[in-house]
């Protein structure tokens, strides 16, 4: 089964309380036992230089928010045999910090709709798509409404 784990942080990249331990963990526990789970996070300004330089950069697209088209880069990353994919845009996560800010409802309106929109650019088309946490519970909306 081919699984997409969407979250809005996952050890060892970047870490603000639980979800990023069982984004880190339970992929890994998933993989295990023969199945093909891969996980979706924003590329945040955070992630060290080091995590940062064992990414490769797949492609970038355009993502609709409300009435205008944003820049989405694609990074994806291979950690103790789970790939990981990153939603890159300076705007929305090249800030100190993950949470907190007066966008945040924006901020992950863009994941969201990004992470759809990153489906048809790579070689990976899951069975499920889990959506964890309210960053990404728009997810199963959008897709609903528009794919």
């Amino acid at each position: 089964m081919n699984i997409l784990f969407a979250a809005s942080e996952a050890l060892p990249y970047v870490a603000s309380g639980g979800l990023a331990d069982v984004a880190g963990s339970l992929p890994s526990a998933i993989v295990k036992k023969g199945h093909d789970c891969r996980v979706v996070i924003p590329l945040y300004k955070s992630i060290s230089a080091e995590m940062r330089a064992s990414l490769t950069f797949l492609t970038n697209i355009t993502v609709d928010v409300s009435w205008r088209k944003q820049y989405c880069g694609i990074f994806t990353g291979i950690y103790k045999g789970v790939t990981y994919y990153f939603i890159d845009n300076e705007y929305y996560f090249g800030r100190d910090g993950i949470y907190g800010f007066y966008d945040d409802c924006e901020r992950f309106v863009f994941y969201s709709r990004a992470v759809l929109e990153m489906i048809r650019c790579i070689d990976f088309k899951p069975d499920i798509i889990h959506a964890n946490d309210w960053q990404a519970a728009m997810i199963p909306v959008y897709y609903q409404i528009f794919y």
